[in-house]
């Protein structure tokens, strides 16, 4: 891992003996004059073979030795049916990731024309934010634990626009975004990856807590007796087994100047944190638990929403609810036919012990419903069920108000963290009915991510509009990019 120092370019070609460039070549019918611009910019020459190399496999490095910089890596951009807003974040991530960390210590990024790209961006800033993603998903590693890291070395990455005539300040913007939106990010990341020995309900409050210091966004943390005295008996039973107690953690974040016109003034962000889930009683299978140690991942990025909302200085109050607990079997742990009174009063026959974040999320959503907010959303990876349906690349998203959902819908076309609606229909209500309480936690294989939805939506106050992300799939390890394949992903942060 680096540490970035991001400039932008004035003509200076500040490119020392350690030094790389990475530059884009547009397909269109001026291709060939757009290569022999660059050629005569940088001193070098394409030849015969390696023009076909880079336009058949889409990259070509040419290294030389009397002119700077000393490697040239050159992409190449087909505007076909395959391309997405995407490519050039995935493009940057693997080639800062492929840097030698240990010799290279300056890099020039020539970034295309906007207006070759208009059509799929809809501002120049955020065209020119996803390299600046780009450049942060590929300094990303979570090493600390390995004895033979070493220490991080300084990296200056020189940005430039191809048409020298561009909106400086929308780089400046794109740069400032870039680093409030990843920096908590990696942050979220860092939660996901750590194992369960290290975050615990208590130890993820403590890091969100250190995170937010001298910042605008207030923390408070109710311990278990805070939980018994609010009767969050969800949240109480499903830690009950663990040797580490649950928590609530709560975080507020009120802007210096709100959006007067704005329709949202108010949202609340719910984010699941299971530090583990063992299934509990209901154990799980052995193969993949490790994975297990994200199942927290909506709660971190319902905290690292509000860190970046802070920094970014969003007009609009943002509090986040996130429930936490260890969901591990013990002779103190929740069993099967248990029947929990959860805090809305409402009661829940426990049919599976594996199926708590649930039952943690009622409470939750219930606390979040009193504050009428003029927004919930929940963020969870609730199911395997809804990786049945999508896969690992989409989220499945769950919505009283389709108004909301189109535009988050947007959002993940745009950031490419895509959601998919799935259907929130009255009829699945008779799928949790239970004979001896008001609703069962688990009923049945069939539509398992439509019930666990419909099951929230029970301590939802139906007058506050709603949608529940469930981001079992996309939040874990998966090849969709190059980004998203090491290591924990940290989705639905840039989505939010």
């Amino acid at each position: 891992m680096y540490r970035l120092n991001i400039k932008i370019d004035e003509k200076k070609n500040q490119l020392n003996s350690a030094s790389e460039l990475l530059a884009f070549i547009v397909e269109d019918e001026k291709v060939n004059d757009r290569i022999n611009a660059l050629q005569i910019k940088l001193n070098f020459l394409l030849s015969p073979l390696q023009k076909k190399v880079l336009i058949d496999s889409g990259r070509v490095s040419i290294s030389q030795t009397i002119s700077k910089p000393e490697i040239i890596n050159l992409v190449y951009v087909k505007k076909d049916k395959s391309f997405t807003p995407d490519f050039f974040r995935n493009a940057v991530f693997h080639y800062i990731a492929g840097l030698n960390k240990f010799l290279v210590q300056s890099v020039y990024l020539m970034i295309p024309n906007y207006f070759d790209f208009v059509s799929y961006f809809e501002t120049e800033a955020y065209f020119y934010q996803t390299f600046l993603e780009g450049i942060h998903y590929g300094n990303y590693e979570f090493n600390k634990y390995k004895s033979d890291r070493k220490e991080s070395k300084s990296l200056t990455v020189f940005l430039a626009v191809e048409d020298q005539i561009f909106n400086v300040k929308s780089l400046n913007e794109a740069i400032d975004s870039a680093d409030h939106i990843m920096d908590p990010l990696s942050f979220a990341r860092d939660l996901q990856n750590e194992p369960a020995n290290v975050i615990t309900p208590e130890t993820f409050c403590v890091s969100v807590r250190n995170k937010c210091y001298n910042s605008n966004v207030k923390v408070s943390v109710w311990d278990e007796n805070d939980l018994k005295k609010k009767k969050l008996n969800g949240i109480l039973a499903v830690g009950g087994g663990s040797a580490n107690p649950p928590r609530l953690l709560w975080m507020h974040y009120s802007p210096k100047v709100k959006a007067k016109s704005a329709k949202l003034k108010h949202i609340i962000l719910v984010g699941k944190g299971v530090t583990f889930d063992t299934g509990g009683i209901s154990i799980k299978p052995a193969a993949d638990m490790w994975e297990m140690k994200g199942d927290m991942a909506g709660a971190s990025i319902a905290a690292s929403a509000l860190i970046s909302a802070e920094q970014l200085n969003l007009p609009v109050e943002l509090t986040a609810i996130i429930p936490l607990a260890e969901n591990m079997p013990s002779g103190s742990a929740f069993r099967p036919g248990d029947i929990i009174t959860t805090a809305s009063g409402k009661s829940v026959e426990i049919d599976n012990t594996d199926a708590e974040g649930r039952i943690i999320l009622a409470d939750a959503l219930h606390l979040a419903s009193k504050e009428k907010p003029d927004l919930i959303i929940d963020v969870a990876t609730l199911t395997g069920a809804i990786t049945v349906a999508l896969g690992l690349y989409a989220a499945g998203l769950f919505s009283t108000h389709d108004g909301y959902a189109k535009l988050l819908c947007s959002s993940g076309m745009k950031t490419y963290e895509y959601v998919w609606q799935m259907p929130l229909w009255d009829e699945y209500d008779k799928l949790i009915k239970s004979e001896v309480a008001d609703l069962s936690n688990l009923s049945g294989r069939l539509g398992g991510a439509i019930k666990a939805a419909k099951f929230l939506q029970h301590f939802v106050d139906e007058k506050i509009p709603w949608m529940h992300i469930d981001i079992a799939g996309p939040s874990s390890p998966h090849d969709l990019t190059g980004y998203t394949k090491k290591y924990m992903t940290g989705y639905g942060h840039r989505l939010l």
